[in-house]
């Protein structure tokens, strides 16, 4: 029997008034408590099997949030699972399921919201008719009706018959085109970028592009869209020739990746600028998630150090991709810490970043921090201990549109469950970012460090403590 794991969305107020100063609303009464629960809302698919979440949005006017990932299907292995909640109550509005035309294995991957709040747009991988026994992975992109979860159109993207996985969908300002990017295994055997804009309206395919790295190897890991609409920013991973002697403490690694960021014309498809980041231990180093405020774009991700892997914070000028400046974090365990998503607020001045990080137990937490995004500096750090206190592990993040909830969501195991959907609200405004000294681990760390990377030069933009934990 498959192990039953049930998804479940909580939401977690953390407010930043100090304790015994809590405010009051107009009428009188006391907000929530700092990291009390608003509300929790869970989900187990039909047949009582494996459901993960993925992907989360909330709609323009902060009424819903929406879930995406997979779910166990009837003998269809996993099918994409798109829910619709209250932002306010949790209550669950619709949930729609796709099973695509291979009858096999189909995962969404990442959730978008057109901004007048009509359709929500969903992608990820999904199988397809076998072929002389073999069925490969196309890009499967669906447009859901935001009110009533139905099923607008659904487009696929096939490289003659080959590997198609697409990763991030992302909808344009006007709402008028949806950008899928991801990777795709192309004529030559090796795989690449693959970049596809379609009509928002319709699902017709407008343009294809890609990025092929070396030649011998790349994989597009996410995307964002210019707030202005007229360019596309993709970045993700592409192979090199490896690089001898590279090691740490926790992990060997020949230094095979490199990631590179690319900006695209939007109409057209065109590329305007690549570039390519190795981190300082010229190790394996990875981007998984990506911004952009108007005048710069943000990646982050996990990079190789001399002894872990740390989170890693990098700004370019969204014009030229010239370097602006980049902050690493090592958690308060001295162990790993891979950032995997990224949001900006919408004024553009803060940058938020959520990962898992090794902390008190020798699990990750969510870590989410917040950086000033013309220079870098930490503003704060929030970290989420699941009830079991074992592994939480978040995938995506997302930033409400006035500003004053971030919103993060991933796996997280339970105390009677396996693992379970686990989705944290954040209070945007400024925290204190209380700075607790660590000792010195075995391999020469401090706990719970930002180091500047570039810019200005190495140094410490602060350290996190304990802070407000549940």
């Amino acid at each position: 029997m498959r192990p039953r794991v049930v998804s479940a969305v909580i939401a977690i107020a953390w407010l930043g008034a100090l304790a015994g100063a809590v405010p009051a609303s107009s009428a009188g009464t006391r907000q929530p408590a700092a990291g009390s629960q608003l509300w929790v809302s869970r989900y187990n698919g039909p047949i009582n099997g494996v459901d993960q979440a993925y992907s989360v949005q909330v709609s323009p006017d902060g009424s819903k949030v929406f879930v995406t990932g997979w779910s166990s299907g009837t003998g269809s292995g996993y099918d994409y699972a798109t829910l619709a909640y209250s932002a306010s109550t949790g209550a669950q509005l619709w949930v729609s399921r796709y099973n695509g035309p291979g009858n096999r294995d189909d995962q969404a991957l990442s959730v978008d919201v057109s901004p007048d709040g009509s359709k929500v747009f969903v992608t990820g991988h999904s199988k397809r008719i076998p072929v002389a026994g073999f069925s490969a992975w196309d890009y499967a992109t669906l447009a859901y009706d935001a009110t009533t979860g139905a099923q607008l159109w659904v487009s696929r993207y096939d490289t003659a018959g080959r590997q198609d996985d697409a990763h991030t969908v992302k909808v344009s300002p006007d709402g008028t085109k949806v950008f899928v990017t991801g990777l795709s295994v192309g004529t030559s055997g090796y795989s690449g970028y693959a970049t596809v804009a379609y009509d928002a309206t319709t699902g017709a395919q407008l343009w294809v592009t890609r990025y092929e790295g070396l030649g011998i190897g790349a994989d597009a890991r996410t995307m964002d869209v210019s707030p202005d609409g007229t360019e596309v920013f993709v970045t993700g991973t592409f192979t090199v020739v490896p690089k001898e002697g590279n090691s740490t403490s926790c992990h060997v690694t020949s230094g095979n990746y490199d990631w590179a960021t690319v900006a695209y014309s939007a109409v057209t498809g065109t590329q305007l600028w690549v570039m390519p980041y190795d981190g300082p231990a010229h190790g394996d180093d990875e981007p998984h998630g990506i911004a952009a405020n108007g005048t710069a774009v943000f990646v982050t991700g996990r990079i190789a150090t001399t002894v872990c892997w740390d989170y890693v914070t990098l700004a370019y000028d969204a014009a030229t991709g010239a370097l602006l400046w980049q902050m690493s974090y090592n958690g308060p365990a001295n162990q790993d810490d891979a950032a995997y998503a990224v949001g900006v607020s919408p004024d553009g001045t803060t940058v938020y970043v959520t990962g898992g990080s090794v902390g008190a137990t020798p699990y990750n937490d969510y870590a989410t921090l917040a950086y000033d995004a013309a220079t870098g500096t930490v503003q704060w750090v929030m970290r989420y201990d699941g009830p079991a206190h074992s592994e939480d592990s978040p995938t995506s993040l997302a930033v409400s549109r006035d500003g004053t909830k971030v919103v993060v969501t991933g796996a997280s195991r339970g105390t009677t469950s396996n693992w379970d959907y686990a989705t944290v609200a954040i209070l945007a405004s400024a925290l204190p970012l209380v700075s607790q000294a660590h000792p010195w681990d075995q391999c020469g760390r401090r706990g719970g460090v930002h180091r500047r990377l570039g810019g200005a030069g190495p140094g410490r933009a602060g350290r996190s403590g304990s802070l407000l934990r549940r």
